[in-house]
C-alpha cells in the first residue's frame, strides 16, 4: 500500500506508576522467524486524530489533536492537565513520513502554556527517530522561574515575572541527552539578564552548569529569592505564604523537597546594582552549587560601602529542619558609607573589619536567624566615630543623654 488515510484514529498511551508503559511490544524471540509482511507506506494522512497521554507520576492527562494538512505537514493542538495546573498548546511539524528518514531536519513550530508559563519554538530536529541533534530558537515567560519546574525538572529559584529568549541546541537520545540554552538574553523583574547553561542527564542525578550575568540587577528584584518581595508580588508567583506583621525576616519555607532531584554549578554576577541610597551595595558573584540536597553559595562576594564582604553560606535541605552553616568576612568597610541615613555617622571615618561564624537550623530565613548561634569579632582602624553613636552602642544611657543635651563630637 502506497497511501494511508486514518480518519478519527484514537491513541492512548499510558505510563504506570513504576514507569511501564503501554506503547513498547515484546522483542522477537531468537530463532523466531521474521515476518513475511512488508508494508512501505508513500503517503499518510491523519483526520481529527487525537493522542491522549496519561501518566500518573507527573499527574498529567495530556490530549494532542492532529490534523494533516495539504503539503502533508501536521497542525496540532493541546489541552488537559499537567501537575494540577491547565495545559494548552499549538503548533506545526513536518511529514510525518519524513520521521522514517535519516539525517533529515525536520522543522517544528510551537506554543505552550502551563499554568502561567509559556515556551515558544522554532526550529528543526535531525533524525528525529532517536532526535539526533536539536537546534531551536527558544523563548520563555512566566510569573516565576520556579514554576517551569513541573515540567522541566529542573529546580530554579524564585523570581518575579521573567522572559528569556535564545538558541536551545544538544541531542535527546536517551545514552546521550544533554541541551545547551546558548547565549539567551531576557529580563527578571526590572533587571537584565543573560549566559549560557547546560543541562546533561547523569547517574544519580543530572546536572545543570553555566553562567548567568546580570548587567543592571536592581536589588529589589532578589526579594523573591528569599521571600522579602510584597505580597502583591508573591500573589503573582503562586506564594500563598503570609508575612506575619511583626516578623522582620521572611517566613516562607524553603522548597528543600526539591533540591536532591538536581546537581548545579552556575556561577552568577551583578556587575551593577541598582539600589536605594541606603543599602550601600555595589556588585555581587557567587558560585551556586546544588549537590545531593546541599545549598551552597560560596564565596559570595558583595562590594560594600566601598569594601568587600566576602560569605560562604551552606544550607543542608536533606535534614528536618535544614542546617545552615556562615562564614563571613569584610574587609575596609567605609564608615561613613556603611549608615548613610544616620546623620550621626556621616562625619565618621575610617574602615571596619569583621569576621563571623554562624551556625543555625530551620525552614525559613526567619527560623535560621532565631536559631542562630556563633562567634563575631569586629574592629575600627584609623578612624573617629559619633561619641552618640558609641554610646548608645554600649548602652552608656548616662553619656547619651550628656551628649544629646551638648553636643555630639567624634572620638
Amino acid at each position: 500500500m502506497s497511501k494511508l488515510i486514518l480518519t478519527e484514529p484514537d491513541l492512548v498511551l499510558e505510563l504506570g506508576k513504576e514507569g511501564q508503559n503501554n506503547w513498547t511490544f515484546r522483542k522477537k524471540d531468537e530463532g523466531e522467524a521474521p515476518s513475511q509482511w512488508q508494508l512501505v507506506l508513500r503517503d499518510l494522512t491523519l483526520n481529527e486524530g487525537t493522542v491522549r497521554l496519561v501518566d500518573p507520576v507527573k499527574k498529567a492527562d495530556v490530549t494532542t489533536r492532529i490534523d494533516t494538512e495539504d503539503d502533508g505537514s501536521i497542525i496540532w493542538k493541546i489541552g488537559g492537565k499537567l501537575n494540577g495546573d491547565a495545559v494548552s498548546g499549538s503548533g506545526k511539524a513536518g511529514a510525518l513520513l519524513s520521521l522514517q528518514e535519516r539525517d533529515t531536519q525536520y522543522p517544528v513550530e510551537a506554543q505552550l502554556k502551563v499554568g502561567t508559563s509559556e515556551v515558544f519554538a522554532s526550529g528543526t530536529l535531525t533524525n528525529p527517530r532517536s532526535i539526533s541533534a536539536l537546534d531551536v530558537n527558544l523563548k520563555i515567560k512566566g510569573a516565576s522561574m520556579s514554576q517551569l519546574f513541573p515540567f522541566s525538572g529542573i529546580v530554579l529559584p524564585d523570581t518575579p515575572r521573567f522572559s528569556t529568549e535564545g538558541r536551545l541546541a544538544g541531542t535527546l537520545a536517551r545514552d546521550n541527552f544533554h541541551l545547551r540554552y546558548e547565549k539567551f538574553t531576557g529580563k527578571v523583574g526590572d533587571s537584565d539578564i543573560g549566559g549560557t547553561l547546560e543541562y546533561l542527564r547523569k547517574k544519580p542525578r543530572p546536572l545543570l552548569r553555566g553562567e548567568v550575568v546580570s548587567h543592571y540587577l536592581t536589588l529589589k528584584d532578589l526579594g523573591a529569592l528569599v521571600g522579602t518581595d510584597s505580597p502583591e508580588e508573591k500573589k503573582k508567583r503562586g506564594d500563598k505564604t503570609k508575612q506575619p506583621p511583626d516578623k522582620v525576616l521572611p517566613v516562607s519555607s524553603f522548597r528543600t523537597e526539591r533540591w536532591d532531584k538536581i546537581d548545579a554549578q552556575v556561577q552568577f554576577t551583578g556587575k551593577k546594582i541598582v539600589r536605594g541610597e541606603n543599602i550601600p551595595i555595589d556588585n555581587l558573584s557567587t558560585k551556586i552549587r546544588l549537590d545531593n540536597g546541599v545549598l551552597s553559595l560560596a564565596p559570595l562576594d558583595f562590594g560594600v560601602a566601598g569594601g568587600k564582604f566576602t560569605a560562604e553560606l551552606t544550607i543542608e535541605g536533606q535534614h528536618k529542619p535544614a542546617r545552615a552553616r556562615m562564614k563571613v568576612t569584610a574587609r575596609s568597610l567605609k564608615l561613613n558609607k556603611l549608615f548613610p541615613q544616620v546623620e550621626s555617622m556621616r562625619a565618621s571615618l575610617g574602615h571596619i573589619h569583621a569576621n563571623a561564624a554562624l551556625a543555625a537550623s530551620g525552614n525559613s530565613l526567619a527560623a535560621l536567624a532565631a536559631s542562630a548561634n556563633g562567634e563575631m569579632k569586629a574592629f575600627i582602624t584609623e578612624g573617629t566615630i559619633s561619641k552618640f553613636i558609641l554610646e548608645a552602642m554600649g548602652l552608656n544611657l548616662g553619656s547619651v543623654i550628656l551628649t544629646q543635651l551638648f553636643g555630639d563630637r567624634q572620638v
